[in-house]
């Protein structure tokens, strides 16, 4: 049994040696080379989506409003768009009743 805790403390030396040295390859790798995580963020697909909501109120008359953002897929678009409903806050006010994603592309614009 003693020798399992010497195996074992081996083990954790060699580890924190090995940590410690791509630790300090890091701190001297010339920052061209280490990628940062903007850039790999930059790197992510974007999309520009668009999505139209239907305003009822309660005299009956009919109105819509539009919802836009950047998303990282559609899926996303659809979801979040359907939840931003921009009738309270638009002319003619009222609530949504319904809801249509009107496009979702690819966002080259890199913003």
């Amino acid at each position: 049994m003693h020798s399992v805790y010497k195996s074992a403390a081996a083990a954790a030396l060699i580890a924190g040696g090995l940590v410690q040295s791509s630790l300090a390859g890091l701190a001297t790798a010339p920052w061209s080379q280490a990628p940062s995580f903007a850039a790999r963020l930059a790197q992510l697909p974007r999309y520009s989506a668009s999505g139209l909501h239907q305003c009822g109120t309660a005299n009956g008359a009919g109105h819509s409003c539009v919802v836009t953002g950047l998303f990282s897929d559609c899926n996303e678009a659809t979801s979040a768009l359907r939840t931003r409903d921009c009738c309270p806050t638009s002319t003619g006010g009222g609530t949504s009743t319904a809801f249509t994603l009107t496009y979702c592309i690819p966002d080259y614009s890199g913003r």
